[in-house]
């Protein structure tokens, strides 16, 4: 469930050394415009050989860590919540100071499914959707908030895995995921303000091992999820007696699904960019009558059908 977490502490009265000698240090760097000197280093999973990533300067400590990766070696599958907890219980003995403490500047939340085809399959049935900017590189499908701290991403956890080497060395594939279609839905908030958003309260990462706000961050993701439209299609059938305004209602209908919902929300998109509504009401009211059809009358794709019910039945797992 949490595939990346990015944490920090103010130590301005602590001695900072004692935090470098506790860490494999491999680089300094010193930012000219505010003074400040960071050690770089890490500590290991001797077990796995992954590793989390800590800077030390004298006015705060920060930690960077794919859960998943550090505890189980790969974040194709999902560490349990109880052993994020011991192991982050682990790394503060090894630091000396209490990781719970640490104000969360970045938390990833996501769950992987295994569906019956490639994610890409799935891509033209999720459209676009208020406050987002949709684009798509590859095979990976993105979701920009209009906070430039808050993404949402569907990709390719396979060919991820594949092509990408952290430290500890390449990923690979557990025996029961290869072969296996691997669609991953992945909500980044990039901020301690939109954690708290989310939870409501002061974010720091001891927060993040109770029931209550694994539950909201759980809620959170699906809602992320649920909220992107997805009824592409439009049924039709001529019935008798129907009549002409029907029938032409129909045909127009049958236009709109052909064409395509993505295809027409770039048509309105391209339109507005050209000039050619004479006032933004305008755009909205294109919007309205055009893909009000969808929302009206429209269904979900078999294959949408089948990526509702993964993830609806996604659940975190404790232990």
């Amino acid at each position: 469930m949490y595939d990346w977490i990015t944490a920090s502490f103010d130590i301005t009265n602590i001695p900072y050394q004692r935090f470098v000698s506790n860490i494999v240090q491999v680089s300094e760097v010193k930012n000219f415009f505010t003074n400040t000197t960071w050690a770089n280093g890490y500590l290991t999973n001797n077990t796995t050989g992954r590793k989390m990533g800590v800077s030390v300067s004298e006015k705060r400590i920060k930690i960077k860590i794919c859960p998943n990766k550090f505890i189980i070696g790969n974040n194709a599958q999902e560490a349990p919540i109880e052993e994020i907890f011991n192991t982050m219980y682990d790394l503060s003995n090894q630091l000396g100071i209490d990781l719970g403490n640490f104000i969360l500047e970045q938390l990833d939340v996501t769950h992987t499914a295994i569906t019956e085809y490639v994610p890409e399959m799935y891509f033209p049935y999720l459209c676009n959707t208020n406050g987002f900017n949709r684009w798509q590189l590859d095979t990976s499908l993105y979701y920009d908030g209009n906070s430039a701290n808050v993404q949402k991403v569907f990709y390719d956890k396979v060919k991820e895995v594949d092509k990408r080497k952290t430290w500890g060395g390449r990923q690979h594939l557990p025996d029961e995921l290869k072969d296996k279609n691997l669609t991953r839905f992945e909500c980044r908030l990039g901020s301690n303000a939109e954690i708290v958003k989310v939870i409501g309260q002061k974010a720091s990462l001891g927060q993040f091992f109770s029931e209550e706000h694994i539950d909201q961050l759980q809620d959170w993701w699906l809602n992320q999820y649920e909220t992107i439209p997805k009824t592409t299609e439009l049924e039709w059938n001529f019935k008798e007696d129907m009549g002409q305004k029907a029938v032409d209602e129909t045909i127009n209908h049958l236009g709109l699904m052909s064409l395509g919902r993505l295809q027409i929300e770039e048509l309105i998109e391209l339109a507005s960019k050209q000039g050619a509504y004479k006032h933004p009401s305008q755009k909205t009211a294109s919007k309205k009558k055009l893909l009000g059809v969808f929302e009206m009358n429209g269904k979900k794709h078999e294959l949408i059908k089948e990526l509702d019910i993964k993830f609806r039945n996604t659940e975190p797992k404790w232990d």
